[in-house]
């Protein structure tokens, strides 16, 4: 028993003093309620703390981009605090790239602030409940978590998976969002998914960094007309790669992950996530595609590659 650490979370009564009930000797005598009296252990840091949710309405303000708890905060459940701030980063930082680069135009942030409002809102949706698992706020919450814990100790295997201690956290699906195709897989994120280039074997996150902020358009068919291709993307931020020549996908992970047929492409971002998918090489298709994930209409009059100064962040 010495040798275990254990975290023991109580819940506080709303008219609770803070101060009071982190005191050691009130918590000790809590854990010794819990635990018999006749256990010996030893109380290395108490303290009380609270559940808290925040959103800001709005992650981009001119030339201000709020990210990470700066944008968000919400409660300490699923990891879901620092790793939706890593996948803000990851979000932006290829953006501002290639904004800065002057090969994108000003209003590809604008596609940050509402691809990473709804993960905020969906992590902010799911910890809430985690919470409110936890720390009932109505009789009716306090009768449903009292209901799943007696079935779960009764052996109903059904109940357990509605045990609500923390989801963990999940990349977003960023599926219906306007810098996204229409089929059901486009969004989500596409796994670091082992391939071969050159006889060696490499991953799909080896070829995004070396693209440094270009978009890969993954062309699964050997036969295309890459000339027609390359002249339909002239001047935007994308790589064709060729797969059975520029790159091997031997156990098909990457066609599977990105529902991509033989004879199709799939566009995949800088951070991983399946912009498009088609069944075809159709080189306006891919085109419109490029512009829809850079955050320009594709019919729009603007020039997609006309220079662009950082102020205009």
């Amino acid at each position: 028993m010495a040798d275990q650490v254990w975290r023991l979370d109580f819940q506080m009564a709303p008219d609770a003093d803070p101060a009071y009930v982190s005191r050691p000797e009130v918590a000790r005598e809590r854990v010794a309620a819990m635990l018999g009296h006749d256990i010996e252990f030893e109380i290395v840091w108490v303290g009380a703390y609270s559940y808290r949710t925040m959103l800001m309405e709005r992650f981009r303000h001119g030339r201000l981009l709020f990210i990470g708890d700066a944008a968000h905060a919400k409660s300490p459940f699923g990891a879901r605090g620092g790793n939706s701030g890593i996948a803000d980063a990851d979000n932006l930082g290829w953006k501002l790239e290639l904004l800065l680069q002057g090969r994108a135009g000003p209003e590809i942030p604008d596609t940050y602030d509402s691809e990473r409002h709804r993960a905020a809102e969906e992590n902010v949706r799911i910890t809430s409940r985690t919470g409110r698992f936890m720390q009932p706020r109505s009789k009716m919450e306090y009768t449903l978590r009292t209901a799943v814990l007696q079935l779960a100790n009764e052996q109903q295997v059904f109940a357990r998976s509605l045990i609500n201690t923390g989801r963990m956290m999940a990349p977003h699906h960023y599926a219906g969002l306007p810098a996204f195709g229409a089929r059901p897989e486009d969004g989500r994120l596409v796994p670091n998914v082992p391939l071969r280039r050159g006889g060696a074997d490499c991953g799909l996150v080896d070829l995004l960094r070396e693209a440094n902020a270009d978009l890969l358009a993954f062309v699964f068919d050997a036969g295309a007309d890459l000339g027609e291709l390359q002249r339909a993307l002239a001047g935007l931020p994308v790589q064709l790669k060729v797969v059975g020549r520029d790159v091997e996908d031997t156990a098909g992970l990457l066609a599977a992950q990105t529902a991509t047929p033989p004879g199709g492409i799939a566009l995949v971002r800088p951070d991983s996530h399946l912009a498009a998918g088609f069944a075809t090489t159709d080189p306006a298709d891919l085109r419109a595609a490029v512009l829809r994930t850079l955050g320009r209409a594709p019919n729009g009059n603007q020039d997609a590659t006309r220079p662009v100064l950082a102020e205009a962040v």
